[in-house]
């Protein structure tokens, strides 16, 4: 049998912090689609893992810059 190498993962590079606030109160489809796009600029560029850069050139092809509005909505009657 061939000796299988364990995957680690480290986020060690990558401000977490930013990701989120970016991220904030957007469907998890966005984040996923951040992630592989980051995953597949990460492969074009010949790229050992994926850094913070590529995940910010994936936020900016999403077009997440600004925060969704939101809108107040009154549930119920007004007095």
């Amino acid at each position: 049998l061939p000796h299988r190498s364990k995957t680690t993962y480290s986020i060690d590079d990558i401000d977490v912090y930013s990701m989120s606030e970016k991220l904030l109160d957007r469907p998890m489809s966005d984040v996923s689609y951040v992630v592989r796009q980051a995953a597949r600029i990460a492969v074009q560029q010949d790229s050992e893992k994926v850094t913070q850069e590529h995940l910010e050139q994936a936020i900016s092809e999403l077009g997440i810059n600004a925060k969704p509005e939101v809108k107040n909505r009154t549930i119920g009657f007004r007095p």
